[in-house]
């Protein structure tokens, strides 16, 4: 799911772990390195080793959080961000409430997501810290990437044929739904790498499309800018 008008959400709270234990376990180093290469299944699975073997518990959870919200199972994702934001390591515990401010925003909770992003706020840096007290003021950051409309995304893909054989399956359930346009769109995540995203439904303001999404008769999606 990430794609830049997704990723000017996320800029400030993707996985660095800059701030964390300068000698990590083998398998969070694995982790990483397969989330950076948008492996995010073995990435998930050397998490869970790094778990399993008590080390680093709370960057392992934040970092499979990632991994389903980059497969697009937001409510598994927000799980894991539930836990990784009792981290004793504070960037953690920050970005994992980053990351639960963003989810309840795509879901319309716009006063939760503020609170959340506030708080983040205290222990991120940088760029990061600007970014989240931005969003828990209401205020748009300089860097922020511009959108003429929000829609609705259903799935990110690294191969293209897999992202039109998903749209193909989805897109006569969104007709009779009401929600007759519907695409894939190519975009690049922060590593330059191509991704293919599922969207659908032009929507004038945030609100509109999640008030749309909470309907419960669609897909699992997210509301994303777009243009």
């Amino acid at each position: 799911m990430p794609l830049k008008a997704l990723f000017c959400l996320l800029i400030f709270v993707f996985i660095t772990l800059s701030g964390c234990q300068k000698q990590r376990q083998s398998s969070l180093d694995r982790s990483i390195a397969e989330y950076n290469h948008g492996q995010w299944l073995l990435s998930k699975m050397y998490a869970e080793e790094s778990i399993e073997q008590k080390q680093s518990i709370g960057e392992s959870q934040y970092l499979i959080g990632m991994c389903e919200f980059q497969r697009n199972r937001v409510n598994a994702s927000k799980e894991w961000f539930e836990k990784s934001q009792h981290s004793s390591n504070p960037e953690v515990k920050a970005k994992a409430k980053a990351m639960l401010g963003i989810i309840a925003q795509s879901e319309g909770d716009v006063d939760v997501a503020n609170q959340l992003f506030a708080e983040a706020s205290t222990h991120l840096k940088g760029m990061d810290k600007q970014h989240a007290v931005a969003k828990s003021t209401g205020e748009t950051p300089v860097t922020t990437y511009s959108s003429d409309f929000y829609t609705l995304q259903f799935g990110a893909f690294r191969n293209e044929s897999n992202a039109n054989e998903s749209l193909s399956k989805l897109k006569a359930n969104l007709v009779q739904k009401g929600i007759n346009q519907s695409w894939v769109r190519a975009d690049t995540d922060n590593f330059g790498n191509t991704l293919y995203l599922v969207q659908a439904g032009k929507f004038v303001s945030r609100n509109s499309a999640a008030t749309r999404k909470k309907r419960g008769d669609l897909p699992q999606c997210i509301v994303v800018q777009s243009r």
